[in-house]
């Protein structure tokens, strides 16, 4: 009875071990997950900024064809 005991004792052992890994990957695989959520806000971040510019660069071209025409037609 002593080894059937000692081996209940090993596989709970090897249970709890099991669970506490399945825990530790939960917690990395959640980790990894918000580092991927991160980069991928800031990508997001990165191309409305782009899109900003972009949107900055047309205004003020239009606003110089805007000057360029008025003076044109004082002219």
């Amino acid at each position: 009875m002593k080894g059937i005991a000692k081996y209940g004792n090993t596989v709970t052992d090897l249970l709890h071990g099991a669970a506490k890994n399945a825990d530790d990957a939960a917690e990395w695989g959640l980790l990894v997950s918000a580092v991927r959520k991160a980069e991928d806000s800031g990508d997001i971040l990165k191309s409305a900024a782009k899109s900003a510019d972009e949107a900055l660069d047309t205004a003020q071209s239009a606003a110089r064809s805007a000057d360029e025409l008025i003076e044109g037609a004082g002219a």
